[in-house]
């Protein structure tokens, strides 16, 4: 029995990738699943996410990541540290993280898995299209992610996917990017950051057209998750801000979104904060949670204009807490200490 309370209450979750699976034989992707999640108050839902986690560091958050009961665990990117372009080198960092006690046990309570990458678990720091390995590299990270040998998202270039999460009290969707197989070049320029690509891509034509059908679905709430910052613009790192035109674009398409609420998740910078912007008469709202084995511990006060929150320096994830008809966002760190809460407002 997983950590789940038993009670007679019963919360039932629909999850639907829209990149849809016609095997009713299939685990967490297929189209007809229904998964039963005992839990004491059905009308509340939680969902876990973090990233830049190294296999070969300590990994002292497990615990207080399984404490939240969550039914959803985001993966966002450097989910390992791979950095090779040796597919076999890759393949066993996967499985060494796999193997990590903390990490089995964590999986042993059934929490549903859902994950995009970054550039390390990628195979190539700063990595974008070039890379010549990223068709391989593309099943490694499905592998981890125990997507079944015949989801869809497997037969075509890139990892990005997407789920739906059906409640009695409100319909989530989940919606997962994928920032290097199709990103153009940009340059880094040590001390001042990287070149600015005005007119450069980052998801591609055809994740592009993809979206464009995901955020066109009508739900209570979107959820995109994107490896590096949307909203940020002012660090030096890597950020959709580095790609003008394709920034844009993304908070144009956000902006028309049938979803009431946008939310997007991001992980990279070893730090967490939320952020807050108005897109076309429309609020968005980032949360960005990061450095689950190692964290960016002198960060200071770096400048950050659409910040609405302190900034966090110190090892964390996040929680989302759907409680009837709001959502609390937590960020959280070694033994469950809690650095942020706050209900989201999206009132302009």
């Amino acid at each position: 029995m997983t950590i789940f309370k038993k009670t007679s209450l019963v919360l039932l979750f629909l999850f639907l990738l829209l990149s849809s699976c016609n095997n009713a034989t299939q685990k967490f992707e297929r189209k007809s699943e229904l998964s039963i999640v005992e839990k004491e108050n059905p009308s509340d839902v939680v969902v876990a996410f973090g990233s830049c986690n190294h296999q070969d560091k300590k990994q002292p958050l497990w615990r207080a990541i399984v404490e939240q009961d969550a039914e959803l665990w985001l993966w966002l990117g450097d989910n390992i540290y791979g950095d090779s372009k040796d597919m076999e080198v890759l393949a066993q960092k996967y499985e060494k993280q796999k193997n990590h006690p903390a990490y089995q046990r964590f999986l042993e309570t059934g929490i549903k898995i859902m994950g995009t990458w970054d550039d390390h678990d990628y195979g190539v720091n700063d990595g974008g299209k070039n890379f010549e390995f990223k068709e391989e590299s593309s099943q490694l990270a499905f592998d981890f992610l125990n997507y079944p040998e015949d989801f869809d998202a497997r037969k075509r270039a890139g990892v990005y996917n997407h789920s739906i999460l059906v409640s009695p009290h409100r319909t989530i969707g989940f919606v997962l990017l994928d920032t290097r197989y199709f990103r153009d070049d940009t340059e880094k320029i040590k001390g001042v950051g990287y070149t600015i690509n005005e007119f450069g891509d980052i998801l591609g034509e055809e994740q592009w057209t993809w979206l464009e059908e995901q955020v066109n679905k009508p739900m209570d709430y979107l959820v995109l998750g994107s490896s590096i910052q949307v909203i940020p613009e002012d660090h030096i790192y890597e950020k959709w801000s580095n790609f003008p035109s394709s920034r844009t674009r993304l908070l144009d398409l956000l902006s028309k979104a049938k979803a009431e609420k946008v939310l997007i998740l991001s992980g990279d910078r070893h730090l967490a904060e939320i952020s807050e912007m108005e897109w076309k008469g429309r609020k968005i709202i980032e949360v960005t949670s990061s450095g689950m084995t190692h964290s960016y511990e002198n960060v200071g006060d770096e400048p950050n204009r659409h910040r609405v929150s302190k900034i966090v320096s110190q090892k964390n994830f996040g929680t989302l807490r759907f409680i009837e008809d709001r959502l609390q966002v937590n960020i959280l760190g070694v033994n469950g200490k809690e650095y942020i809460e706050k209900n989201l407002d999206w009132s302009l």
